[in-house]
């Protein structure tokens, strides 16, 4: 329901109509809206946590130099598919 209101822009009755009327189950307009709020804390947090997990994590660098032996470096092997 909460994709429904939030991805489509379907309005409330709209959803409980669809819900209604395909998944045969009874639903009102306040179930629909406390549902479409409870979605929208828990979403919330994800991009912060996100955030957070990647500022954490150890730089890598993500070059296209692969190397072969200590101090020699070399482009990395193309892939048999790669066209160029």
């Amino acid at each position: 329901m909460a994709y429904l209101r939030g991805y489509h822009h379907i309005h409330l009755r709209g959803v409980e109509e669809i819900v209604e009327t395909v998944l045969e189950l009874p639903v009102s307009l306040g179930q629909v809206s406390i549902l479409e709020t409870q979605v929208s804390e828990v979403l919330t947090f994800a991009p912060a946590k996100a955030l957070e997990v990647v500022q954490q994590a150890p730089v890598k660098k993500a070059d296209c130099v692969w190397p072969r032996a200590v101090g020699k470096r070399e482009v990395a092997p193309r892939s048999p598919t790669a066209r160029g």
